[in-house]
């Protein structure tokens, strides 16, 4: 399978599966609603995004453990409208005087690949305050500058690429104090709870509280990732 198919595939399939809190695959016809967004050029994040959302309202509008939708279908319509949403924003950025390459850019359509992942750690580390953190980013920074210059093929970058996310968040949790750690902890859990974690499998369990741990390291240390850089996500 094409690398960036397979990653685009897997950051959906992981995301839609951990809010189900069940089930290991998806269905062929969700897999070609997948393939459909990809080829049309929505950014993943937008993806991810619209199903967040569209969770999130589901759940609003539903009594505590009603059955989650069993296909992405049901949220076609939440990822169309980030869709629309995200073009106006493009529309506006280009008449408030920008060329649509800028708009692009800014929208995420640049396609930087592994360029754009490096400059986002550059631009994460120069935030940082811990020194810890930044020789964390600056490892991360290194290894992925010693991919750019190789000739290894696409599939080593993503995997390369994922390798580095992971060792980023184990690394930045690795800075945290216990008081930091616990405190991220007792918010992810509570995070799985309003998600319906009560309904879950004990797999899906632990997997949405490492999405939600993860996630919230990140937004701790302002590191986005990796893989969603590369994907041209926004």
């Amino acid at each position: 399978m094409d690398p960036e198919r397979a990653a685009y595939l897997a950051a959906v399939e992981s995301r839609f599966l951990t809010h189900r809190g069940r089930g290991f695959l998806l269905s062929p016809r969700d897999v070609a609603l997948v393939d459909g967004w990809r080829t049309r050029g929505v950014p993943v994040k937008v993806v991810l995004q619209a199903l967040d959302e569209g969770m999130a309202r589901f759940r609003q509008g539903h009594p505590d453990g009603a059955p989650v939708p069993g296909t992405l279908a049901y949220f076609a319509g939440h990822v169309e409208e980030a869709v629309r949403s995200r073009r106006e924003r493009l529309l506006g950025l280009m008449e408030a005087g920008g060329d649509a390459g800028v708009a692009a850019s800014a929208a995420g359509d640049s396609g930087g690949g592994l360029a754009a992942a490096i400059e986002a750690l550059v631009e994460a580390g120069r935030r940082q305050e811990r020194e810890a953190a930044r020789e964390v980013l600056r490892g991360a920074w290194r290894r992925l500058k010693q991919a750019s210059g190789g000739e290894g093929d696409a599939a080593d970058v993503w995997s390369l690429t994922a390798a580095v996310d992971r060792a980023i968040v184990d690394g930045l949790w690795s800075s945290l104090t216990g008081e930091e750690r616990a405190a991220l902890e007792a918010a992810a859990e509570a995070s799985v709870a309003a998600s319906g974690g009560a309904t879950m499998s004990v797999v899906a369990r632990r997997d949405r509280l490492r999405f939600e741990l993860d996630a919230a390291v990140r937004r701790r240390f302002g590191v986005p990732e990796l893989v969603e850089v590369l994907l041209g996500g926004v």
